[in-house]
């Protein structure tokens, strides 16, 4: 084995061996599909996908008649171009993923919600994300204004429980002074009705 070949000490060998290399494609094969793309630009102007944007359905149905003719019909070469049907495939495939990685694809599909995440850099599909729900704080659901009837509800509500349970009752609050007659007889003055019972 020659000494140059080894490259195992060569510390740009292990990056190099992780990017796209062209020796893992056959060449001989690209040679041809040179050829169709040749004929092509003769015909319809260099590189024209890129100045006029292609439909994905065109692409399909072309593909599709290369491929018809060579495996239904035992057809190897196109009659026109003289080019095997495999290398147009190839040549209409290369104008769609070029297409696709430009964003320039006019893309027609029926079904174009599968998700295709780790198919090369391509777009896909997905959900959007959700926000997540905001939780309503204690200041947002008390009213921003005193409700005098309401308090004076609340009051009795608490003196009564404190009653219940042996407490002295707390006769603090809005206009609130002398224990659960005087909250009564303050709610009734101010129109309002029985007070409700509380457990």
């Amino acid at each position: 084995m020659n000494a140059h070949d080894s490259g195992g000490d060569n510390p740009k060998k292990a990056y190099g061996d992780a990017k796209p290399s062209a020796h893992f494609f056959p060449s001989n094969v690209l040679f041809g599909v040179y050829e169709v793309m040749r004929q092509g630009a003769a015909k319809y102007g260099l590189k024209n996908w890129r100045k006029q944007p292609i439909r994905a359905s065109t692409y399909y149905d072309a593909i599709d008649r290369h491929l018809k003719q060579w495996f239904e019909l035992g057809e190897d070469a196109d009659i026109e171009s003289k080019r095997h049907h495999l290398e147009h495939i190839i040549a209409g495939a290369s104008l769609v993923l070029d297409s696709i990685e430009r964003g320039i694809l006019i893309d027609d599909r029926e079904q174009t919600e599968v998700l295709t995440a780790g198919v090369g850099n391509y777009h896909h599909t997905q959900e959007e994300p959700h926000e997540p729900e905001k939780k309503e704080s204690r200041s947002e659901r008390l009213p921003t204004e005193v409700d005098p009837l309401g308090e004076l509800i609340r009051a009795a509500a608490r003196h009564d429980r404190h009653i219940g349970q042996g407490v002295e009752p707390c006769k603090s609050g809005p206009g609130l002074v002398g224990g659960r007659d005087a909250i009564r007889a303050q709610y009734h003055r101010e129109g309002g009705g029985p007070l409700p019972r509380t457990s």
